[in-house]
């Protein structure tokens, strides 16, 4: 079986940072009867692990009135009883909608069959002159974790369906893998800021690769989760994109809030998008309301390594 992967459970979700807000809200369809994501995909560990914690404890009272500014007041309660920002209500993104052929599902074809695992998109980078797929490591291998060392010999190809679309037919395949030594899937303290995939794509003309932050996030940043988070009885948007609170980010993890309404089981991989659309991080997991991310200096720094070693 696989390693027990640590389980996000950060006291004080309702201490929340905040960011320079707007007024604008946006338009969701909601099922407040909806059955909140109290499991993330992860399992929980044992009690003899650790649970990586954000360093520093915001100063609660000045952050209310800004997060209460930002969010117009709008608060829903979460399955812990914390008081978050109703997303409905905190501001849209200035890049206002997500390109297509940007974020993809995958159908990885691997030496141990074909499957359908988390979520992927393209990003630009200086390394390459191609954009590259990224994704996180943990999803790969049935029995036990693949690391980034041994990814090469276990993905063999795999087809692109844009998430903005209805699946019927891929808009792109996995070429190659890109060898990160130091990729690690998260599952103990050690390799929180370790778990990313990267790959080349087949026929790019028609993608649109997301550009890369040059910087970490401030606490009470708005940021965006883009990916499908489609399960029974959870908040959907039209638009594939949930904004989030940042608590921390400290180049390597990223921690943010999420109302736990929304379902986040397949959503590792997925982009983690500033108001300018840059990439900030990827999802890789979720206890309650609060989230965990990869930031992307630190996956940078692991692609960058991974150039060099070649």
């Amino acid at each position: 079986m696989k390693k027990a992967a640590c389980a996000l459970l950060i006291a004080g979700c309702s201490i929340l940072l905040a960011s320079c807000g707007g007024d604008n809200s946006r338009s969701a369809g909601k099922d407040r009867s909806s059955q909140p994501d109290s499991a993330p995909r992860l399992t929980t560990p044992s009690d003899t692990e650790t649970t990586p914690q954000p360093s520093e404890e915001p100063q609660e009272e000045d952050l209310d009135k800004l997060v209460d500014r930002l969010c117009q007041g709008e608060y829903l309660t979460d399955s812990d009883g914390n008081s978050i920002p109703d997303p409905d209500y905190l501001p849209l993104p200035d890049f206002e909608k997500l390109s297509e052929n940007s974020v993809f599902d995958v159908n990885w074809d691997t030496t141990e069959g074909s499957y359908m695992a988390g979520t992927s998109f393209l990003m630009k980078t200086d390394l390459t002159e191609e954009p590259l797929l990224i994704s996180a490591i943990h999803y790969f291998g049935k029995e036990d974790y693949v690391s980034g060392a041994e990814l090469a010999d276990y993905v063999t190809g795999g087809e692109l369906y844009d998430i903005l679309k209805d699946g019927s037919a891929a808009d792109g395949s996995v070429s190659s893998v890109i060898t990160i030594p130091d990729a690690a899937a998260f599952g103990y303290e050690e390799t929180c800021g370790k778990d990313v995939a990267a790959f080349t794509v087949e026929n790019l003309s028609s993608m649109n690769a997301l550009p890369m932050a040059s910087q970490p996030c401030q606490p009470g940043d708005v940021i965006y989760l883009a990916a499908y988070l489609s399960q029974d009885g959870s908040y959907t948007y039209d638009d594939f994109l949930y904004p989030c609170i940042v608590l921390e980010d400290d180049g390597t993890e990223l921690y943010y809030v999420l109302a736990d309404v929304f379902l986040t089981g397949g959503a590792s991989g997925a982009p983690l998008l500033n108001s300018q659309g840059e990439v900030v991080g990827i999802h890789i997991a979720s206890g309650g309301s609060t989230r965990y991310g990869h930031s992307i200096q630190s996956i940078y720094g692991q692609l960058k390594n991974a150039q060099s070693a070649k």
